[in-house]
């Protein structure tokens, strides 16, 4: 995984390089329209976490229901008690490991995400400068 992290790196910052300042100025307009801000992320998952609240915003929708889920069906079987306490305390420390790695890592997943965003926006404007290209015949 960190190997192809590193491959998608090289491919965005060297195609950020080949950009003209029209297609620099274009790429931050849209990448800060969509950027992830580490600050969000810390502060989501600092007051929200238990909840997966911080995934959400990074677009990791499953593993933000899963976490989700897990305080809602702990919380659920702790209130029940008795028999259920127990694995409800269970449910509430496997979601607290989870929220516990990313409140440790929350600057690489938002390194990532970003990462990421940026492909995609360095996608979209090759796709907008082909087509002009192929509307213009190559003519600026």
């Amino acid at each position: 995984m960190a190997g192809e992290a590193e491959n998608l790196w090289e491919s965005v910052a060297q195609r950020l390089r080949q950009l003209d300042d029209t297609g620099r100025r274009e790429f931050e307009l849209r990448f800060g329209r969509v950027a992830k801000s580490e600050d969000t992320v810390a502060v989501l998952v600092w007051c929200f976490g238990h909840f997966g609240i911080h995934r959400f915003y990074l677009g990791h929708h499953k593993f933000g229901a899963a976490l989700l889920g897990l305080a809602v069906l702990g919380w659920w079987l702790v209130a029940i008690g008795r028999a259920a306490l127990g694995a409800g305390v269970l449910l509430l420390c496997i979601n607290g490991v989870a929220v516990l790695v990313d409140i440790v890592g929350h600057e690489r997943l938002t390194k990532k995400v970003n990462l990421v965003i940026k492909n995609h926006v360095l996608n979209e404007i090759g796709r907008i400068e082909r087509h002009h290209h192929d509307q213009t015949g190559g003519r600026a």
